[in-house]
């Protein structure tokens, strides 16, 4: 009876010890899936920044050392309004290392940084790695602020598939351009602000507020500084903060009801 005993109690520590690790792995892929989730605005506001800032400025760049080498623009006419398709074929990699494929489409007013101009963008088999983006981006440039910089009005519907699955946003931001009146891109630079929604592969809609201002470099992969709000209420979803302006693929996720902090790789989007 004692050996059954005993049998019985290791056991249950063994189950009790598996149920403990099960739950620690779930908690550990709910934060990675929220690290993708509450990263992904800031990322994918990025994807196309060059191709809607760079392309239709009156600059003469070389548009395949801005864009990558494979890119092929064409304009339906030398004027404004037109329309300017930049194919990237079968695929290249830019010189930060992302590989796009596909084309984007650019109905343009007239050049962004004039004053009222508008920008509509949309997709015709779209990658940029391994995530197809489908859907609308609009662009708007509303005037000056009182530093001097450009304000652009951008709401975007887009769809990201990939092997995950797929998910959606909307968002409806302001972008304050610094660097408009030059035509050099390595000194723009972007700050962000408003609100959106991600919705995630399993359905979950998951709103977020950018409380301060997301801090974008010309010169930098991913957000250097900046503070996101992403969840329903104060106890629920976390905080990201993306840094004091360095330029690293770090930024930091705390939780709201737990209050506990994590690191998150943007690189790979998920808990360091």
């Amino acid at each position: 009876m004692k050996k059954t005993v005993k049998y019985l109690a290791i056991a249950l520590i063994g189950i009790a010890l598996f149920s403990t690790s099960c739950k620690k792995k779930e908690e550990q892929e709910e934060y990675n899936q929220v690290a993708l989730d509450a990263t992904s605005s800031e990322d994918d506001e990025l994807m196309t920044k060059d191709e809607e800032i760079l392309v239709g400025l009156p600059c003469g760049y070389d548009l395949t050392q801005l864009l990558a080498p494979c890119a092929v623009v064409t304009e339906t006419s030398s004027t404004f309004p037109k329309t300017i398709t930049i194919d990237y074929g079968a695929g290249c990699t830019n010189s930060n290392g992302v590989t796009k494929k596909g084309k984007v489409i650019i109905y343009m007013s007239n050049p962004l940084n004039t004053v009222g101009a508008v920008r509509q963008i949309s997709f015709d088999g779209f990658y940029v790695n391994s995530t197809q983006i489908t859907g609308t981006k609009n662009l708007e440039n509303t005037g000056l602020n009182g530093s001097g910089n450009a304000l652009i009005a951008v709401d975007a519907d887009l769809t990201f598939t990939n092997a995950n699955g797929t998910r959606t946003r909307t968002s409806d931001h302001e972008r304050e351009w610094i660097g408009h009146a030059t035509c050099e891109p390595e000194d723009d630079e972007f700050f962000i602000t408003g609100s959106g929604s991600v919705t995630r592969y399993n359905g979950t809609v998951r709103p977020y507020s950018i409380t301060t201002a997301v801090h974008i470099k010309h010169s930098c992969r991913y957000p250097v500084a900046g503070e996101v709000d992403f969840g329903t209420s104060s106890n629920r979803g976390c905080i990201i903060n993306y840094g004091a302006g360095e330029c690293d693929e770090f930024v930091q996720l705390t939780t709201k009801r737990r209050n506990k902090v994590f690191t998150i790789n943007l690189a790979t989007r998920t808990i360091e």
